[in-house]
């Protein structure tokens, strides 16, 4: 007898390597997946603009980032002595509105470098709801805690998300014909649009990424995160204290889905290889000065330095060294 629903990706018309860049923005979920593709030494950019929510700002930002534009004056605000962006998370902050800027021409490099020369945008939708500047006109990513007197929350229509996305996805397939895109939809409810308004949301969400990967079924693909979390495991044992977020277990249950879904056979069999010296890299010592310890560190060495020629493990390398001088 069958005590759950167990879902299988549907099959990827596209796969990812280890050597070619990813760029993974969004919600907290962009940083989940795209913080372990970084500890599996994948070339991954994880939300160089902070953890955002709403496909707009995000539209928005990328499209800067490949046109070379910058954020108008009005999207610069001072806060507690601290410079800020209404297009960026809170996070990306500076001491004077000219040190900030400086820090975005270079951030906006960097993410037209990933765009460019990489292999997929992982982009991580959470909600539906966006806020927008009455004053200036302008929908912001975060509201970095003014008064909410100075905003209208609105809905965006399926078809307003729809257009944005697609428009956006013209521009990159312009800008990089090899380049892919993985859409996922945040399983993370957001409590303050109350539950019923969470459902309304995410459906929304969850429609614009069917659409766009019905009109790109070789170049868009949904990867169901969200459905992994809300219908096949399904209970609170797989989520935080706080009811909302998941729990490591459910997270790494997630990501193995992922990697057999989308990572290609080169990159599955890396993995296997990286997966238990990541575990001897994090092993501590009952005596770090003995033999047994030194030849466990030699042994580790020796694997680091068969990997090099493949990913970057030079930090790794360095630190062993270190540890065996004597």
């Amino acid at each position: 007898m069958e005590f759950r629903t167990e879902l299988q990706p549907g099959a990827s018309p596209f796969k990812l390597g280890l050597q070619k860049p990813i760029l993974s923005v969004g919600s907290c979920f962009a940083a989940v997946i795209g913080e372990r593709l970084q500890e599996s030494k994948f070339r991954v950019l994880v939300n160089p603009f902070g953890t955002l929510f709403h496909p707009l700002p995000l539209v928005q930002l990328l499209q800067m980032a490949v046109e070379d534009r910058q954020p108008s004056e009005t999207t610069y605000l001072l806060y507690q002595e601290r410079w800020l962006n209404y297009l960026l998370h809170s996070s990306l902050n500076a001491p004077s509105r000219e040190v900030l800027q400086q820090q975005l021409k270079s951030l906006f490099r960097e993410v037209k470098h990933y765009l460019q020369q990489g292999q997929a945008l992982v982009l991580t939708l959470g909600t539906s709801f966006v806020y927008e500047l009455a004053e200036a006109d302008l929908t912001v990513a975060n509201c970095h805690k003014q008064p909410q007197r100075l905003f209208n929350k609105r809905l965006v229509p399926a078809e307003e998300s729809l257009q944005a996305l697609e428009q956006l996805w013209q521009q990159l397939k312009e800008f990089n014909p090899s380049l892919r895109l993985v859409l996922t939809v945040s399983p993370v409810r957001h409590l303050k649009d109350t539950l019923e308004l969470n459902s309304v949301s995410k459906a929304m969400l969850r429609v614009v990424c069917h659409q766009l990967q019905e009109k790109y079924p070789q170049e868009v693909y949904y990867f169901p995160s969200y459905e992994l979390l809300m219908d096949d495991l399904r209970d609170y044992r797989f989520y935080n204290p706080d009811l909302l977020h998941p729990t490591p277990a459910a997270e790494q249950y997630v990501w193995e889905k992922f990697t057999a879904t989308l990572l290609d056979e080169e990159a599955r069999a890396f993995l296997k290889e990286w997966e238990p010296l990541k575990q001897s890299l994090r092993h501590r010592p009952f005596n770090p000065t003995s033999l047994a310890h030194r030849q466990f560190l030699q042994k580790t060495l020796q694997k680091l330095q068969a990997l090099s020629g493949r990913v970057d493990v030079g930090n790794e390398i360095k630190k062993l060294q270190e540890q065996l001088q004597p």
